[in-house]
């Protein structure tokens, strides 16, 4: 009689949930319970169990990607993401002569979180 596997739909499902929430090969196989050459033997049979799981590893990011899109009406979270997306124009950590330039959008976003502020106060 043989053995009988370890890669069932338990610990399929296991899988599938660690590398949902960003769990990297090591830590997903912790968390279902079986060692990572048990994985990779699995992957080297089930091709599309391979492209899956990296599809699912690319949840966490994905969704914090939503998740930044969701909120840039947020002041600071479009500032945010401009200091990172458009570096050129508002890094306020530039060691140049934009000092003046990067005050102006700090005032500008403070002025506009406190008429923001102010409307849902009224």
């Amino acid at each position: 009689m043989g053995r009988s596997t370890v890669m069932n739909q338990s610990t399929l499902n296991k899988l599938k949930e660690a590398f949902l929430f960003g769990a990297t090969d090591k830590e997903a196989c912790l968390y279902a319970d079986i060692c990572r050459d048990t994985l990779y033997d699995y992957q080297k049979k089930n091709k599309e169990f391979s492209d899956q799981k990296e599809e699912w590893k690319s949840n966490p990011l994905l969704k914090a990607k939503k998740t930044v899109f969701d909120n840039l009406d947020k002041h600071t979270v479009a500032m945010w993401y401009l200091e990172r997306k458009a570096r050129n124009e508002f890094d306020l950590k530039q060691n140049n002569n934009d000092e003046e330039k990067n005050f102006i959008v700090v005032r500008w976003v403070e002025e506009k979180e406190k008429n923001a502020n102010s409307n849902t106060a009224s």
